[in-house]
């Protein structure tokens, strides 16, 4: 199975949509449930190529399998002068439990590390969250505390 991560596209919202409406997905990650217009015009706002990544406070890749979205990955909060941000995740529920989330944040992280001058990535996870937990611990991410 190969993945790719590419940019948002249009096409992409009605699954986005319901990703962030799902019942898991709002336990472990409380995201406001935008109308969709709203919501697409979010997503095309988030960067989209690592040119303009010195300019730009958020990265967005979606995860696309067998040519459809199965989930996204990006990057908020970067601090270009310290090196930093934080890294947030989602796969749509129906694709769950076949190791996207993994796939598709280990290749998000080694071109940002590739490409950028990004040196520390943190994940904020809630605590109930084993599979998201598995994950980054399978990414050598540390547990650094809980908060």
């Amino acid at each position: 199975m190969q993945m790719k991560l590419q940019p948002y596209h249009r096409s992409f919202l009605p699954a986005v949509h319901r990703w962030r409406s799902e019942k898991d997905s709002q336990a472990y990650n409380p995201l406001l449930v935008l109308p969709p217009e709203e919501l697409s015009q979010h997503l095309e706002r988030d960067g989209a190529s690592l040119e303009l990544f010195r300019t730009e406070l958020t990265q967005r890749r979606f995860m696309i399998v067998n040519g459809a979205p199965v989930g996204t990955v990006s990057l908020q909060n970067i601090a270009h002068f310290m090196g930093t941000a934080e890294l947030g995740y989602m796969v749509g529920e129906e694709f769950r439990g076949r190791g996207y989330a993994g796939m598709g944040v280990g290749l998000f992280i080694d071109e940002l590390f590739s490409r950028t001058e990004l040196r520390r990535i943190t994940a904020l996870v809630h605590e109930d969250n084993a599979a998201s937990c598995r994950v980054l611990a399978k990414l050598g991410f540390a547990r650094e505390g809980l908060l």
